[in-house]
């Protein structure tokens, strides 16, 4: 995707998992490597290259000629207060078009809304 959106509850504990691809679609090997980005230090926004446990960093990788390899992106809520959260993903490759590509990244946090209701007895007499 050429940017991700998700949402979650203040009050979340439900990591969010998506997933980016890096395709290889020329005739040599594409060696490249991933970061997280954001304005400060962050817990919320991981990476990781097929069952290896999430961090803010993928090593260099190499994705064969015609093939693709899927990056898991998790968006973690715990914590985090009502708001906005911006970052971004850097993937960083020999491609000679494309060499770097940002892809940003907004997590909001929704209030939670309080619902209140009065409850009150039914009586009901001579029914």
């Amino acid at each position: 995707p050429t940017s991700f959106a998700p949402s979650a509850n203040e009050g979340s504990t439900t990591v969010i998992e998506d997933t980016l691809t890096v395709s290889n679609e020329g005739d040599a090997n594409l060696l490249w490597s991933a970061e997280v980005m954001t304005p400060t230090e962050a817990t919320w926004l991981r990476i990781a290259v097929g069952s290896d446990d999430p961090d803010t960093v993928i090593l260099p990788q190499v994705t064969a000629p015609n093939a693709s390899t899927p990056v898991n992106v998790y968006f973690d809520p715990t914590g985090l207060a009502e708001g906005i959260y911006t970052g971004w993903l850097r993937i960083l490759s020999n491609d000679a078009d494309e060499s770097e590509v940002i892809v940003p990244v907004t997590f909001t946090i929704r209030a939670i809304e309080e619902d209140n209701y009065i409850y009150l007895p039914l009586v009901l007499r001579n029914y």
